[in-house]
């Protein structure tokens, strides 16, 4: 099965870079936490001017199915122009935005189904005024 990467905006919408390949590829995921990932690119897709980090999300598929998905935080360029650049893409997986939220009050949720807890929980974080009590 051949991986590619689609390149989108923040609220999901396709960029020009849609089922681009790249020259190699890490991406780690986490039962318990964010995941991560790294691809480094050919010196066309470094050039584009289209991965613009804290404005793109980064979905790996494989082949239809996309398997990881990502905030890109970082792009770097590497290397002399004489040797031959490199550029490489680096962000964390979509629920790293969770690490810097904080919930105030008490959320109990004794033997629910979880998929009842995950939403009240969302209903809650999404009632507070953005840490502004």
């Amino acid at each position: 099965m051949t991986w590619t990467v689609d390149l989108r905006n923040l609220n999901d919408t396709s960029t020009s870079t849609t089922a681009a390949s790249f020259k190699t590829a890490q991406f780690t995921w986490a039962a318990d936490g964010t995941g991560s990932f790294e691809l480094d690119l050919s010196q066309a897709q470094g050039t584009s001017g289209v991965w613009l980090t804290g404005r793109r999300r980064v979905v790996l598929k494989s082949g239809s199915t996309r398997k990881f998905a990502g905030w890109l935080e970082h792009f770097e360029r590497n290397g002399q122009p004489s040797s031959g650049v490199t550029y490489k893409a680096i962000g964390r997986g979509l629920s790293s935005v969770l690490d810097y939220r904080i919930v105030h009050g008490d959320f109990n949720q004794v033997e629910q189904v979880r998929t009842d807890a995950a939403w009240a929980l969302i209903n809650h974080i999404t009632s507070q005024t953005d840490d502004h009590t």
